[in-house]
């Protein structure tokens, strides 16, 4: 069964490698698609994630066809949903729903008390000093 979850934003998206990194420690454990022309590339709206640690989870992060600025989260569990969610609006400054009106809006509290399989305070220090932070479009790989 797939879940639903809609972050809404004007703001670029993160690297997706520190998509990967909010997801794992090590970011070599997430499979990635998308539509990133470059590593560093923050104006991406298509992304596909697997962990391969952890067994049928998994989450298509894609623009709406309707409105530019809503992003759909289909994921495989609702929690790794919720997960990503709070990661994206934190860094975007969105807004969260679970239905692609915005009708509700989910806050970031309300949001993190739905997370309990995933370590939020980890991943906010992973991803706080990651190596991604520092990648630009001319330099995609800061520790090369």
């Amino acid at each position: 069964m797939e879940h639903y979850i809609y972050f809404k934003t004007t703001q670029f998206r993160p690297d997706f490698r520190l998509v990967c990194e909010w997801i794992s420690e090590n970011v070599d454990d997430v499979d990635t698609e998308g539509d990133s022309h470059n590593p560093a590339s923050k104006e991406w709206t298509w992304l596909y994630l697997s962990n391969r640690k952890t067994k049928n989870e998994y989450a298509e992060i894609e623009q709406t066809k309707e409105n530019s600025e809503i992003y759909e989260i289909q994921s495989s569990k609702a929690e790794f949903g919720y997960f990503l969610a709070y990661f994206l609006a934190k860094e975007t400054n969105a807004e969260i729903s679970l239905d692609n009106n915005f009708e509700s809006i989910i806050e970031l509290s309300e949001l993190k008390n739905k997370i309990v399989n995933f370590n939020i305070n980890d991943s906010l220090k992973r991803t706080q000093n990651s190596i991604w932070r520092k990648a630009t479009l001319e330099k995609p790989y800061p520790n090369q």
